[in-house]
């Protein structure tokens, strides 16, 4: 079974068309913090595995929604 890697530049592309606004330094941030679970740096680049960024999307989208709803007066 073969794991699809995207660089961070390939994963700002991803989260853009997902409607997320990060930037490379961002991401590379998150993978160094270990947010993005799998993810290597190889020299300059970072590899992440492509599962793994979708799972932070949505788990990073559900702190989002949650946080937001919390914030409202009710």
């Amino acid at each position: 079974m073969l794991i699809d890697f995207v660089t961070t530049k390939d994963a700002v592309e991803i989260l853009k068309v997902a409607g997320r606004n990060f930037s490379q330094r961002h991401i590379a941030w998150l993978c160094e913090k270990g947010r993005i679970p799998g993810a290597h740096k190889m020299g300059k680049t970072w590899l992440i595995p492509e599962k793994s960024l979708k799972i932070y999307l949505l788990t990073y989208h559900k702190s989002t929604v949650r946080k937001n709803t919390e914030e409202q007066p009710q």
